[in-house]
């Protein structure tokens, strides 16, 4: 498919292939499937072949409201595919087209757990034994 949007060709026989998925959403009936398509062109930039049933994401509408099956270009932004692929492809796909994923082992993480009372009470005493908090005696028991 080929479309010019914002005075830019996008065009999916010449752009890589990035990755796809299909989704059917049973709660719209067998006309509810979307397939999504991402790809990047040779510029770098990013966009989407998306493909819907009428029922779908992707399906057109008509000035008496009816629908149908219907395929669009969607351009994204480095951000927006990223996610989308991260999302999407498996880790080893995602690493050749976006890199490793970083996991940053010094940020913090907010958790609601629920631990047994005999426990809260022993990592209270041990917290107010070595001076530190509550989350920083945790750490320090699994680091």
């Amino acid at each position: 498919m080929k479309k010019i949007i914002n005075n830019k060709v996008y065009n999916s026989d010449t752009a890589k292939l990035i990755g796809a998925r299909r989704c059917d959403d049973p709660s719209l009936s067998v006309y509810g499937f979307t397939e999504e398509k991402l790809y990047q062109k040779k510029t770098g930039e990013y966009f989407l072949l998306g493909v819907g049933g009428p029922d779908g994401k992707y399906a057109s509408h008509n000035r008496r409201g009816w629908t149908a099956e219907s395929a669009r270009i969607v351009p994204v932004q480095y951000d927006e595919a990223r996610d989308w692929a991260e999302a999407v492809l498996p880790p080893e796909e995602y690493a050749q087209h976006f890199g490793e994923l970083a996991i940053d082992e010094n940020r913090t993480e907010w958790m609601t757990i629920s631990v047994p009372a005999s426990i809260a009470r022993r990592i209270r005493i041990e917290a107010q034994r070595t001076g530190s908090t509550i989350s920083g005696t945790i750490a320090q028991k699994f680091a």
